[in-house]
């Protein structure tokens, strides 16, 4: 529990996030003046200090989070996964 509040966002830190919150967003219809924004922002924040510190994993957490599942507005979501080809930076996520 420690490590998880004691978490540092640099530079680097910040932009993977950003990174992330930007896909995440563009792929489930998000848009900038939506509120479920910021829900997203701070699952994916909790996400990182869980553990997952690249774009790539962050978005597969995102996608297996419960949560942010239920935020999706597009239909699309139903059938689109990161497991598909996309031009995103996510390829695949270990199942």
């Amino acid at each position: 529990m420690r490590n998880f509040l004691e978490t540092k966002f640099g530079p680097a830190e910040l932009n993977i996030l950003h990174t992330a919150l930007e896909e995440w967003c563009e792929i489930n219809s998000i848009s900038r003046l939506d509120p479920d924004r910021e829900i997203a922002a701070a699952v994916l924040i909790t996400l990182f200090r869980e553990g997952h510190s690249s774009v790539t994993d962050l978005l597969c957490a995102a996608e297996r989070h419960k949560g942010l599942k239920d935020l999706a507005h597009s239909p699309k979501m139903a059938e689109y996964s990161v497991f598909d080809e996309q031009p995103l930076s996510v390829k695949a996520c270990s199942r």
